[in-house]
């Protein structure tokens, strides 16, 4: 018995002709997007430096410039996050889908493929429809709000366009039947009312964790776990309608303050490629550089001094790797510990202010971000110490770095004068915003301007070109940054709504109410979650089931927020994720192991810092005190 497959392969080659010309529509749409958050970004610099021109210039205030921002700095996120897709950027936990056999690993990406697929027809149709009900018009701008949310929609479309033209099992179409299977899974799951747990003891909250937990192990990307964990969860036991969690999903941005997140990840980098990290790079290896491990410690210092202008670790250990581990490895030390320690030290910018980390916490806390930043300068000094005196005892015990010379006077001062303009960064932030002269988001546009002055007429090596590239990473730095902070708004909605911060409250109070044992038992609870989970998620699902509590028993939010980037910033350099890891060994060339076991023994000593921290607060508190706290 024959069957015929003519029309099948007819099909086939239909398909296999038209895919090369998706594929190359795919990429136009690619560079288009990744073009449109590049302009977006920049209007967000123009708009809120338009804000301060404004204010100080012109003696005058418009109104509409930050509904403006907000606008922006949503689209922005929502289209850089659909060039994620196209890229297959998203961060994901794969460390255990990477050790699968070839067949079993390109399954289980189909599968991801899948899940990805369906929550993006969850999000479309909801957000869709939370268009269509959004009838108000923005009050400064005047426009229809349906204007400010119509990105989502788009950027769900966007995901399954991409989605549908991925190749899996070496077929062409295995991404368009991933999305065909998404949308099945979403008709037969959520559209039916398939799953209806109210007569089950099931909370919502633990058909969340369960499913978030589940998708997480299995290499889902992150943000797309916590929107799947809250649509099953609120719909399947009817806490909040589909068209709620899509509202969730766009206001969780919807803060001023963090639109300074996009203005210092675009300084930082304007900073790198326009010639200050190398000024401070040349500072570093001048005042530690003849020291036993010498480029080990200049490592720690430029990491220092380069946190005080990009707040971000992910630009830190990607622009420093490229210079500190390959100019490490050639005077002579090991690939691996150059890689670990410019990892390690990459944590600092987190600490050290302008902190990315402290305006997230700062917008969860409503504590004042100029006291929050400086509380950071002394945990960055012990971390930072900590750090020095491990690379110390292994370059001696190694060989490393031994035998050069101190830099002269006129070395130093050189260097000094040299470094002053990119230093003087810190001093427009920090001073301005514990000056009252700027706002965290202000401070972040001033900063923006003064890199992009300084990387043109100062240290004169910003081109047209490398302004552009800061404009292209920055925006998707930013979006990716973003869309996990928007993913997890409703799963810490869902938290909230089932008083899991009051829960956790009652049992830790019942447990002690010594704020020492408080400390402890979060300190175990934040470095168990960093492990597989980014700070950002991490920090706005969690803080607000243990600010709370730390309130209850005295303990300060400045000094808690410290110790929580402090310690979450430790689980960005822990396996699994160690995205910091990731990085350095990406970029060095070196085998992710070994980073991972080279990183170890400065993982340790900072863990001990961060408890040394956490039960001496007046390291902490002792320079916003000074300020008048």
């Amino acid at each position: 018995m024959s069957i015929d497959r003519s029309g099948a392969a007819e099909n086939s080659a239909g398909w296999s002709a038209a895919l090369p010309l998706a594929r190359r529509f795919s990429g136009w749409i690619d560079r288009g997007l990744e073009a449109a958050a590049a302009v977006l970004l920049a209007g967000i610099v123009v708009d809120v430096t338009l804000m301060v021109v404004a204010r100080y210039i012109l003696g005058a205030t418009f109104a509409w410039t930050e509904e403006l921002a907000r606008v922006l700095f949503l689209w922005l996120i929502f289209l850089g996050a659909s060039v994620g897709i196209s890229r297959e950027a998203h961060v994901a936990v794969d460390s255990l889908v990477a050790f699968l056999p070839s067949l079993y690993r390109e399954a289980v990406e189909f599968l991801i493929d899948v899940v990805v697929a369906a929550t993006c027809v969850m999000l479309l149709t909801s957000s869709l429809e939370m268009v269509q009900l959004s009838t108000s018009i923005l009050p400064a701008l005047g426009w229809p709000e349906a204007w400010r949310y119509a990105v989502i929609p788009i950027a769900a479309a966007l995901n399954l366009f991409f989605l549908a033209l991925r190749s899996r099992f070496g077929r062409a179409w295995m991404g368009a039947v991933a999305v065909v299977l998404g949308g099945v899974i979403y008709l037969v799951v959520f559209a039916t009312g398939f799953f209806a747990f109210e007569a089950t003891s099931l909370s919502p909250s633990m058909i969340m964790v369960a499913v978030f937990t589940i998708l997480l192990a299995g290499g889902v990307p992150v943000a797309f776990t916590m929107i799947s964990g809250a649509y099953l969860a609120s719909w399947a036991h009817d806490l909040l309608p589909p068209v709620a969690v899509a509202h969730n999903i766009g206001t969780g941005v919807d803060s001023f303050i963090l639109i300074a997140i996009p203005l210092f990840v675009f300084a930082g980098i304007v900073m790198n490629l326009g010639g200050a990290s190398d000024s401070l790079f040349r500072l570093a290896g001048a005042l530690v550089g003849h020291l036993t491990g010498g480029l080990a410690h200049v490592n720690v210092l430029t990491s220092y001094l380069f946190g005080g202008i990009s707040g971000s670790s992910v630009a830190d250990a990607a622009g420093l790797s490229k210079i500190l581990v390959p100019s490490m490895v050639k005077e002579g030390y090991g690939p691996g510990f150059a890689a670990a320690l410019t990892s390690a030290s990459a944590i600092l910018p987190n600490i050290v202010p302008p902190s990315i980390a402290m305006l997230m916490y700062a917008s969860i806390s409503n504590v004042s971000v100029g006291n929050l930043f400086l509380a950071g300068y002394l945990p960055g000094v012990a971390l930072g110490l900590g750090m020095v005196l491990t690379a110390y005892v292994i370059s001696r015990r190694r060989g490393y770095g031994a035998g050069k010379k101190p830099a002269s006077r006129r070395e130093l001062l050189n260097s000094f004068v040299g470094a002053l303009p990119a230093l003087f960064l810190t001093v427009i932030i920090v001073g301005g915003i514990r000056g009252g002269v700027f706002t965290p988001t202000e401070a972040g546009a001033a900063a923006a301007v003064y890199a992009v002055f300084l990387g043109i007429f100062v240290y004169r090596k910003l081109t047209l070109r490398a302004l552009w590239r800061s404009l292209t990473e920055g925006a998707l730095d930013t979006a990716s940054v973003g869309f996990l902070i928007s993913a997890a708004a409703p799963f810490a909605w869902v938290l909230i709504a089932e008083r899991m911060p009051q829960q956790f409250g009652a049992w830790a109070l019942g447990f002690s109410r010594d704020p020492l044992v408080i400390l402890l038992i979060i300190n175990v609870i934040l470095f168990l979650v960093g492990l597989p989970l980014e700070l950002p998620p991490a920090m706005m699902i969690l803080m607000p089931v243990f600010l709370p509590v730390i309130t209850q028993v005295g303990i300060d939010p400045i000094h808690f927020g410290v110790v929580v980037i402090t310690n979450m910033m430790i689980g960005a350099i822990s396996p699994p994720v160690g995205i910091l890891v990731f990085i350095t060994s990406s970029i060095g060339n070196v085998p992710v192991g070994t980073v991972f076991r080279e990183v170890t023994p400065f993982m340790l000593v900072l863990l001990a810092v961060t408890l040394i921290l956490t039960y001496v607060p007046a390291i902490t508190m002792l320079i916003p005190r000074l300020f008048g706290l």
